[in-house]
C-alpha cells in the first residue's frame, strides 16, 4: 500500500474513533441528565348539592413526573407527567355515582390544576422560550409542591370533567360534561365546590368495586357517539377507561 494511502487510512480511522467518542459521551451525559421528580399525592374532594342534602366524595392520586433530556432528539426534552390513581367518585342519594375524571383536555391536566391552585406557595413561573430555564423552574415548582401540606380550592377553570353512567354496569351508557360550580350536572344535582389537599395519604382504589368492568381491553373509548373524533364533546379529550383508573397494580 502506498504511503499516502496508508496515512489517509490511518487518518480516517482516527476521525471515526473521535466521532464515536463524541457521540458516546453525548449519550452518556444525556442519560445522566434524566431526573425523576418526587411524587405528589393529592386528595381531590368534590361537593354537590342534592334534593336530599349535600354529598361529597374524594380520592387520593399520585402525580408522578420526570425530566428527560433531548435524547434521541429535541422533541424528547421536557418534563413528562403520569397519574397513578382513580377518578373521584361521589355517591348520590339514588345510589348512582358522579365521577371527576383523572384526565381532561390533555394528559397532564392535573399539572395546571395543582400548580395554579397552590401558585401562592410555589416559586413563580417564568415566560421564556428557553426550554432549559422553563423546565428547571417547573421542576423547582414540583419539588416545592411535594413538600407542601396544604389545602386550596380548585380554580374553576381547572375543574376536571364530570362523568356518570345511566347504568354503572353498562359502560356505554356514559355521559360527560364540563364542571361548572352552581350549575346542574344531572337533574336536581348541582356542583358546589372542589378542593385539593397535598397529603401523605396513600393512593385510593375504591373505584374498582364501583365499576368492576374497568380496563377490559375491548372497551376502547366509552362514548359510542364519538366514533374516533371529538364531535359530540369537542372541548375535552375522549372519555375512556383510563380516565377512571390509571396505573393500578394488578
Amino acid at each position: 500500500m502506498p504511503n499516502w494511502l496508508q496515512e489517509l487510512s490511518t487518518l480516517v480511522r482516527q476521525i471515526a474513533r473521535r466521532t464515536t467518542f463524541v457521540i458516546s459521551g453525548a449519550l452518556t451525559l444525556g442519560g445522566c441528565g434524566s431526573v425523576v421528580l418526587p411524587d405528589v399525592h393529592y386528595r381531590l374532594t368534590v361537593v354537590v348539592d342534592t334534593p336530599e342534602g349535600r354529598r361529597s366524595g374524594s380520592s387520593v392520586v399520585s402525580f408522578e413526573s420526570a425530566y428527560s433530556p433531548a435524547i434521541p432528539g429535541p422533541e424528547a426534552k421536557g418534563v413528562r407527567f403520569h397519574l397513578h390513581g382513580e377518578a373521584t367518585p361521589i355517591k348520590l342519594p339514588n345510589g348512582n355515582y358522579l365521577f371527576a375524571v383523572l384526565k381532561w383536555e390533555q394528559a397532564d391536566a392535573a399539572k395546571p390544576m395543582l400548580l395554579e391552585s397552590f401558585a401562592d406557595l410555589l416559586p413563580p413561573q417564568v415566560s421564556t422560550s428557553d426550554g432549559d430555564i422553563f423546565n428547571r423552574r417547573l421542576m423547582d415548582q414540583i419539588r416545592a409542591l411535594s413538600k407542601l401540606r396544604a389545602t386550596r380550592p380548585v380554580k374553576p377553570e381547572y375543574y376536571p370533567v364530570i362523568a356518570w353512567f345511566d347504568d354503572p354496569t353498562r359502560p356505554r351508557t356514559i355521559h360527560a360534561k364540563p364542571a361548572r360550580a352552581g350549575t346542574a350536572i344531572v337533574s336536581g344535582v348541582t356542583l358546589r365546590s372542589m378542593t385539593l389537599e397535598i397529603t401523605d395519604a396513600p393512593v385510593t382504589w375504591q373505584i374498582r368495586s364501583i365499576l368492576p368492568w374497568l380496563h377490559r381491553e375491548e372497551l376502547g373509548y366509552l362514548d359510542p357517539n364519538i366514533k374516533g373524533i371529538k364531535r359530540t364533546f369537542p372541548e375535552y379529550m375522549l372519555i375512556g377507561a383510563d380516565n377512571f383508573l390509571a396505573g393500578e397494580i394488578k
